[in-house]
């Protein structure tokens, strides 16, 4: 699973390495607009839903985690008040 998600990231690193590198004298065509823009949805849109399906994997166990440090975190606050009082 985490290979076809690098793959398309590799490739969209490339192609903006590549255009970044490159002199801006001609303006591009509405055929090569029209194809790097479709290009570039349907690899967004495959890396959305691989992110998306890691989150849903791990959104239990990072929820339990805040959760036992933001319960640490109340712990340690009302440890330091009662002590002050």
């Amino acid at each position: 699973m985490e290979r076809r998600f690098y793959k398309p990231l590799a490739f969209s690193l490339l192609v903006a390495i590549m255009v970044s590198c490159s002199e801006d004298k001609d303006q591009l065509t509405p055929a090569l607009r029209r194809e790097a823009d479709s290009t570039f949805n349907a690899l967004t849109s495959q890396i959305s839903e691989e992110m998306d399906s890691i989150c849903d994997q791990k959104f239990d166990s990072l929820v339990e985690v805040k959760f036992d440090s933001i319960v640490k975190t109340r712990r340690k606050k009302i440890e330091r008040l009662s002590k002050s009082q």
